[in-house]
């Protein structure tokens, strides 16, 4: 195993201090060390501070601890200085190594010394399971266009949605429905449920629930019943605050993910929110905004999750708060955005590092027992259509001539904001009542019902002038639009 590369993805691994150490720990505690030294050296890497001073009483001094810290690393290291490098990020750090380099270095040496053998055998035995054709001694692995062509395929955690092994932030407006639709995710994820149809790569998933956490009891509640799941979903809960800007902090929270899940990885840990877990960070801070970014890259690098945040937008518009390297460093940026009718909700992709963005998807927040739950849209009734639905309607029977109404004038003609008109065209469509589709790829068109409800319509209401205006415009519709169908009882539009 080399020091400068990541054995989970053979890619080199560029990054701090920690991030390094913990890449290489994770390669370390899998394919190299026996369980009870994957053991020992993760309590000499992470053991609390205040038990470093008791080490002798399990290694004799805490010179043979340092010892022992450095023997376990060399096994799966050759490389003395990456070795320091890793072990410097340990709670086993003392003041005595930067004073008495020698001692450091003569210790360094002799755990390379005497593990040298061992080193070699484990080096020969992991080549051997793992196939490698790679030259003795190599430290980086070349790829030529064709293994490059045949190298797995990336996947998705949710189809279309978020990839795997990805870094990921769902923003909105406050009390939009991003803590609803991330754990929609997460049960779904864990669960094995495909989400609002489609497929999810099934794996535990750790949600950090730092915001609103007295909600989560009956959201959690409210999912099962409104799925009928019985049982243990498979999602692990935090409550508490992982300062993201504190390497450590991401430590610890990796040893506990261990201490519960064992050998299993999880496939999604999703922060909530960004805000709460820079514990006092400034979101406009480049090094705040860096060190959120390298937390989200330590924990993917260890455990090959989807890391995601939720966080907040601007008040003024709809675009993320905060530093723009957050945008930088993600592969995917959603955006979940609010109806004008306070109801509707659309998410949408901004970012998709190596996939096409998808088309905007919207839905609705449905009461399920003390919560809600994540819903279709709700099917437009005729009796109690929205102000925005009449308005669209209007336009598009104002378009038509006999020809489907391409969306692009659809959406102008109903001065609309854009991400209002896509869900309410959705919401029309879905009822069938007022507009259709004759192809996925065609324009839309006014139903019989909402022809002839305009025109009569335009006959009680406008002026001569007008209503002649508005015959004009309905002359060219096909001759089943006519006066047979105006005779059928249709509720006003108020147009």
């Amino acid at each position: 195993m080399s020091p400068l590369i990541d054995m989970r993805t053979s890619k080199p691994v560029q990054a701090s201090p920690e991030t390094f150490a913990a890449t290489a720990l994770r390669g370390l505690y899998r394919d190299i060390l026996k369980p009870d030294e994957a053991r020992r050296l993760h309590g000499l890497m992470y053991g609390e501070p205040k038990e470093q001073d008791g080490y002798d009483t399990v290694y004799g001094s805490a010179s043979e601890a340092d010892a022992a810290l450095f023997r376990y690393l060399a096994l799966g290291l050759a490389d003395g200085e990456a070795l320091e490098r890793i072990a410097r990020t340990s709670t086993r750090y003392r003041e005595k190594w930067d004073k008495h380099r020698s001692y450091l270095a003569r210790s360094i040496n002799w755990a390379l010394d005497v593990t040298a053998a061992e080193y070699q055998r484990r080096q020969r035995k992991l080549a051997t399971s793992v196939e490698e054709d790679a030259a003795p001694g190599a430290t980086f692995q070349l790829l030529d266009d064709v293994e490059i062509e045949n190298t797995a395929e990336p996947e998705w955690l949710v189809e279309g949605i978020l990839p795997t092994d990805s870094y990921a932030v769902l923003y909105g407006e406050s009390e939009g429905g991003k803590t609803f639709l991330a754990l929609d995710w997460a049960l779904c994820v864990a669960t094995g449920t495909p989400w609002r149809g489609r497929p999810v790569k099934q794996a535990p998933v750790v949600y950090i629930g730092a915001e609103g956490w007295s909600g989560f009891k009956r959201r959690v509640r409210a999912w099962k019943k409104a799925r009928s799941y019985v049982g243990r979903a498979g999602v692990y809960f935090i409550s508490a605050t992982v300062n993201v800007r504190e390497p450590k902090t991401a430590e610890q929270l990796l040893t506990d993910m261990r201490a519960k899940l064992g050998d299993t990885a999880p496939g999604m840990i999703w922060l909530d929110t960004l805000n709460r877990h820079l514990a006092g960070g400034d979101e406009n801070s480049s090094k705040d905004i860096g060190l959120a970014n390298a937390t989200a890259a330590t924990l993917r690098a260890v455990t090959g999750a989807t890391v995601g945040y939720n966080h907040h937008c601007r008040r003024s518009d709809e675009q993320e708060r905060g530093h723009s390297s957050l945008r930088n460093a993600a592969d995917t940026m959603l955006h979940l955005g609010v109806g004008d009718d306070g109801e509707t909700r659309e998410l949408t992709c901004s970012k998709q590092r190596d996939w096409e963005h998808f088309e905007p998807l919207t839905f609705t927040l449905r009461q399920e027992g003390d919560s809600l739950v994540i819903d279709d849209p709700r099917v437009p009734d005729p009796e109690q259509l929205t102000a925005t639905q009449r308005k669209a309607i209007k336009a598009l029977v104002k378009l038509y001539t006999g020809t489907p109404v391409p969306a692009g004038q659809w959406l102008t003609m109903s001065k609309l904001a854009e991400r209002t008109f896509y869900a309410v065209r959705a919401q029309l469509l879905k009822s069938a009542k007022w507009v259709t589709q004759p192809s996925s790829r065609g324009g839309y068109v006014p139903t019989a019902t909402a022809i002839a409800t305009a025109e009569r319509t335009a006959r009680s209401t406008a002026t001569p002038t007008a209503t002649a205006a508005t015959a004009k415009g309905l002359r060219s519709a096909p001759a089943a639009v006519g006066k047979n169908s105006s005779t059928t009882e249709e509720p006003d539009l108020p147009f």
